[in-house]
């Protein structure tokens, strides 16, 4: 590689960061793996699938930066002409075929979770109706398991998101527990539907309410600023 690329390389990387900062300030920012992509450099990616409702989806994942790196689709081409538009392996580029291939072998294993991931749209209505539920009788769900890809992904996904974006609706709720919004991420907002539904928490000396209002406006941020695929799948009305 010549002295040339590599700081043309450096250039875009180093800038990359600046404009990660500039939209930090502003309505969401980028990780390292994204900011990459941003400024023109792909990322290096690989395919996972998750099993909904019987049929396979699939999504870009950076292994390195546990974080989803794009939309979810419901069919293998569109899957595989996205990854080979926007991504690289660690040995370079490859056409659509070899991420066809790669599609193909994310439904028998899953680098990220071992198992091929499984949930319905059920689990998701569930998890909406068992926080409004929380909120307006301030009682915890116990009954209730969550799907643990939900949370999973959603740490994953938020990484796209500035995190303390997503709690400006409920300024008053963190202002009466004394819960900077600086203070908050993805992390936390697991930790308070852990509260909700009766798993040990660091928020147990807060409402039950306060929690599910909380987690609420989390879900809402997240499932309306998600990628499509992602949007749909865990918005409020997908059942």
């Amino acid at each position: 590689m010549s002295k040339i690329r590599i700081i043309i390389m450096a250039i875009r990387f180093l800038s990359s960061h600046l404009v990660a900062e500039a939209f930090g300030k502003g309505d969401s920012y980028r990780s390292i793996a994204k900011s990459l992509h941003f400024a023109g450099v792909r990322p290096v990616a690989g395919i996972e699938s998750v099993m909904i409702d019987g049929s396979y989806f699939y999504y870009g994942y950076s292994y390195s930066a546990d974080e989803v790196m794009s939309p979810l689709f419901d069919n293998q081409f569109e899957m595989a002409k996205y990854a080979a538009r926007n991504f690289r392996q660690t040995d370079g580029r490859h056409p659509r075929k070899y991420w066809i291939n790669l599609a193909r072998e994310s439904e028998n294993y899953s680098g990220a979770f071992g198992n091929i991931p499984v949930i319905s749209r059920k689990d998701i209505h569930g998890l909406w109706t068992s926080l409004e539920q929380a909120v307006s009788h301030g009682q915890v769900v116990a009954d209730v398991k969550i799907n643990s890809f939900i949370t999973n992904i959603l740490i994953h996904l938020d990484r796209e998101h500035i995190c303390h974006g997503a709690w400006s609706s409920v300024s008053h709720v963190l202002d009466k527990n004394h819960i900077e919004q600086s203070s908050l991420c993805s992390d936390e907002a697991i930790d308070l539907l852990n509260r909700v539904f009766g798993l040990e928490s660091s928020y147990s000396n807060i409402s039950v309410s306060d929690a599910a209002t909380m987690a609420l406006a989390y879900l809402h941020t997240i499932s309306s600023q998600a990628e499509d695929g992602w949007k749909e799948l865990l918005s409020e009305a997908s059942v």
